[in-house]
């Protein structure tokens, strides 16, 4: 622990120089930090079958952070979908295998649900009219949980026309590692998404460098190009 000079009284020797201090009192306790936020962002996409990836990162969004005094707890904000198909958002397991290895955040609700809005309507994305506001919810954090290697997936309905590409109905969409198509990322703070059909290299002119050498570049979130980003 240390001390405020509001805590310590100066001890002098006899020719009248400040020699040690004396602690007044018990020492104050430093103040707890913030928790950090965390934001997730998706693109719902593959390059299987018909489907072609516009690297927007706004087909989901959400926020993250520990609960003030509760680091047991976790608030989740669901903030922006840019997906036109239903999705669902789950805990990340490491020995999961298929979507129902996921336990579910919002229950058994899809994230328009969630939202309010119709399946299929994209909301706070920057570029229409639909704008809603976020939701919370507070859930116990789960055993083994991390932000960055093991925190979330997003689950999302497989096209009727790529129907048998899958084992499931829904297909998995996991927080990225090296050498893998970017699919979600996470950044720390909040953070302002593309604004629909903006690629995330174009809303972000860094993000490529980052991509390719993470020890490069590496604050390359905090640089949105004019005009490309959605501001809150």
């Amino acid at each position: 622990s240390t001390l405020s000079l509001h805590d310590a009284l100066p001890i002098f020797d006899s020719s009248g120089q400040a020699r040690i201090v004396k602690a007044k009192g018990v020492p104050v306790k430093p103040e707890p930090s913030k928790p950090q936020i965390w934001t997730y962002a998706w693109e719902d996409n593959t390059m299987e079958g018909t489907d072609r990836c516009d690297y927007d990162m706004n087909d989901c969004v959400i926020e993250v952070k520990e609960k003030d005094g509760d680091p047991s707890k976790l608030e989740i904000s669901l903030v922006a979908l840019g997906a036109t198909r239903d999705l669902w958002l789950g805990f990340d397991n490491k020995n999961g295998e298929s979507y129902l290895d996921y336990k579910p955040v919002f229950g058994d609700k899809e994230l328009h649900e969630v939202l309010g809005v119709p399946h299929g309507t994209m909301v706070n994305t920057g570029n229409g009219p639909r704008t809603v506001d976020t939701v919370m919810v507070v859930v116990d954090k789960p055993a083994g949980f991390d932000f960055q290697t093991c925190s979330f997936v997003l689950g999302a309905k497989v096209k009727a026309e790529m129907q048998g590409l899958y084992e499931n109905d829904y297909y998995m969409l996991h927080v990225s590692k090296a050498d893998i198509d970017p699919h979600g990322i996470v950044i720390p703070g909040k953070w302002q998404w593309p604004v629909e059909r903006t690629r995330i290299n174009e809303a972000y002119l860094e993000f490529n460098t980052w991509a390719r050498d993470h020890t490069k570049a590496k604050d390359w979130y905090l640089h949105p190009a004019k005009g490309k980003t959605v501001v809150r």
